[in-house]
């Protein structure tokens, strides 16, 4: 145990919000006064879609002020979300980004109000989450996988149970407070800031491999 050691993944943190900066303004049409809630995931039938579908079904049912915006594209997507998302009439409340790239991914991600992730995809460092919190976004996460090890509950976003009434309220709290979500940015961005930045990562990752180098 003593020769093992843990590196968290690096991420360009000072370019990702030069792009967010620079990106055209997302064009969403979403109406005034509501919570944008984004996803980046491929859609896939494992990412539990049909759970994210119901959430936003119980939060439009309460009157909950909040729309979804799905940035990312699947193989399946007619099956796994275009078509459930019409079945049940929520057109109105989800809108379908599509796949951005570059400064067009960065802006969209960075006027996101906050940002969920359910299922952890092919990239298991979640880097799309992490993205979003250097930008200063919230994040909503299940307890899966590295999740719990990525979002700081309750200080750089929330982590919930895996059902449509935890998503759902937790979707609602954040509309109704502002206040929680402008510190729960702000706590996602200083944690980006703290850990996830290359610099850092490098500072702490080399005396590591300085310290294999040198017991091997």
């Amino acid at each position: 145990a003593a020769r093992l050691a843990a590196a968290g993944p690096p991420l360009d943190v000072a370019s990702l919000r030069d792009r967010a900066a620079a990106g055209p303004r997302p064009a969403w049409g979403v109406p005034e006064g509501r919570l944008v809630v984004g996803i980046v995931a491929r859609m896939q039938r494992h990412r539990r879609f049909e759970l994210l579908w119901d959430a936003v079904a119980a939060w439009r049912a309460a009157g909950v002020a909040a729309h979804l915006v799905v940035v990312g594209r699947g193989t399946h997507q007619e099956q796994v979300a275009h078509g459930p998302v019409r079945a049940l009439g929520l057109e109105d409340h989800v809108t379908f980004a599509g796949y951005l790239r570059g400064a067009e991914y960065a802006s969209a991600v960075a006027a996101l109000d906050a940002q969920l992730l359910l299922v952890p995809g092919s990239d298991p460092t979640c880097r799309a989450l992490r993205e979003g919190m250097a930008l200063g976004v919230p994040a909503i996460a299940s307890r899966r996988g590295m999740l719990p090890e990525i979002v700081l509950d309750g200080r750089s976003g929330l982590l919930i149970d895996e059902s449509p009434d935890a998503l759902a309220a937790v979707v609602r709290a954040l509309a109704e407070d502002p206040d929680r979500r402008a510190l729960l940015g702000a706590g996602a961005r200083a944690q980006a800031d703290a850990s996830f930045a290359a610099p850092v990562v490098a500072d702490a990752l080399h005396p590591l491999l300085q310290r294999a180098q040198f017991s091997g």
